[in-house]
């Protein structure tokens, strides 16, 4: 298999640039471990490694008998009613946006939208009424439509293809202009070139391709750093939105600024880039480093079971609210780091203290290695075998390994929780019958 480490390339490449920018970025954290959190990384890159090695090596069984069949029952039953409900939700959302009149589309009230959208937030205070759980089961279609659309987008008819693009286009009015969110671009992003990199893999293990690719290698890097300067560029401009409408800039920061970090003014980020550019990628390099803090600070607290709920914050307020449950975010790593430190629990921890707050630390280590294990699995029965539920969970995984210096994104939220589990469980016992040579 042509480009088989490819995944891991990347994400390995991704993992180093992080924890460099933690260690030498421009934002300081005050009372980083550096040799505790290289060496757990490092333990961390090895398990990964591992795992995935063997899930891309692994024989994979190929169905036979009825495959086309079975291949458009999923598209049929999973991907096309998938579209239109995405598109549904994503259509009401706009309009019990536009008729509260919350929905702002302009581009330069951006930050101010979303100082708006949290001026009386209280984390853990929200409601579960009805459209709560509507909205609970309507993000496992919204992620079959942003992933599965695109990946079939050429088998689409022209209402289908249209219903994709205007959801992709509903999400940025509502949650990036409206509500002055980013991570909503972030996921797309993520998405699509999750997309674009199973289509890439399929292209190096089709000999006639092959060829074209080794005439054209220089357009599909250039291509890919446009993307990713791209997505920095919008990234870094909704937070310059944000902190200016906050007015909060180099000339204030050491006043608003955590106790914890402390921006490096002096760092070759502002003489390149100038204070008010500078600043916003300095914000940006934030995301990608905080959570080793959040680490290193959680190695220093003792293990405290957290029943198999500590992983995700809102799983845990949410079974300890409606069910009763003797659980509570107070006993996770992050809420004690929090209580300790004052890095709290809604700061960067990384996925790691959040996971080991069920698994312990060593545990989490042999987590990730039969995680790794199901991505390159996935990853090769995508390029190889044509497996659209592969396709679909491959993704999904990407979007968990984007965050993992940040947070336990995928377990983040209930309806994150539901949605990722459904898709794992359908991949489980269906994705086996969807393997072939033949595309």
């Amino acid at each position: 298999m042509k480009g088989r480490n490819l995944p891991l390339y990347l994400f390995g490449g991704y993992v180093l640039i992080t924890l460099l920018t933690a260690i030498w970025g421009p934002v300081i954290l005050i009372g980083l471990n550096t040799s505790a959190v290289a060496a757990y990384m490092s333990l961390f890159l090895l398990m990964f490694c591992s795992g995935y090695l063997i899930g891309s090596t692994l024989k994979v069984k190929v169905a036979t008998g009825g495959l086309a069949a079975k291949r458009n029952v999923v598209f049929k039953r999973v991907v096309l009613p998938s579209i239109y409900l995405a598109f549904i939700f994503k259509l009401y959302e706009f309009a019990d946006a536009l008729i509260g009149g919350n929905l702002s589309l302009s581009f330069s009230s951006l930050g101010q939208n979303y100082v708006d959208t949290y001026s009386s937030y209280v984390r853990g205070s929200g409601g579960y009424g009805i459209s709560y759980v509507v909205g609970l089961f309507f993000y496992f279609p919204l992620l079959v439509s942003l992933i599965l659309g695109p990946y079939f987008f050429g088998h689409l008819t022209r209402n289908q293809k249209a219903a994709v693009i205007l959801t992709i286009f509903l999400i940025i009015i509502v949650n990036t202009l409206g509500q002055g969110k980013q991570k909503q671009i972030g996921d797309i992003f993520i998405f699509l070139s999750s997309v674009a990199i199973v289509r890439f893999g399929k292209k190096l293990n089709n000999s006639a391709q092959m060829r074209r690719i080794k005439y054209r290698k220089g357009k599909y890097y250039l291509a890919a750093a446009l993307a990713a300067i791209m997505f920095v560029s919008a990234f870094v401009a909704v937070l310059d939105s944000r902190y200016n409408a906050l007015g909060i800039d180099v000339s204030n920061i050491s006043a608003k600024q955590h106790n914890l970090i402390q921006y490096d003014l002096d760092h070759a980020v502002f003489e390149v880039f100038g204070d008010r550019r500078g600043f916003a990628l300095t914000a940006f390099s934030g995301y990608l480093s905080g959570g080793y803090l959040g680490l290193s600070l959680s190695f220093e607290q003792p293990f405290e079971w957290t029943y198999g709920f500590g992983h995700s914050y809102a799983m845990t307020v949410l079974f300890g609210k409606l069910i009763g449950l003797p659980i509570s975010v107070e006993d996770s790593y992050p809420y004690r780091v929090g209580e300790t430190t004052g890095w709290g629990v809604s700061k960067w921890h990384s996925v790691f203290p959040w996971l080991a707050s069920d698994l312990s630390f060593p545990g989490v280590l042999v987590f990730f290695f039969f995680f790794a294990f199901v991505y390159g699995k996935c990853w090769r029965e995508a390029v190889i075998y044509h497996n659209p539920l592969s396709v679909l969970l491959f993704a999904v995984l990407n979007l968990g390994l984007v965050f993992v210096p940040a947070n336990n994104q995928l377990f983040h939220t209930p309806e994150s929780f539901i949605a990722v589990v459904s898709i794992f469980f359908m991949w489980l016992t269906l994705g086996r019958k969807l393997n072939s040579t033949m595309p």
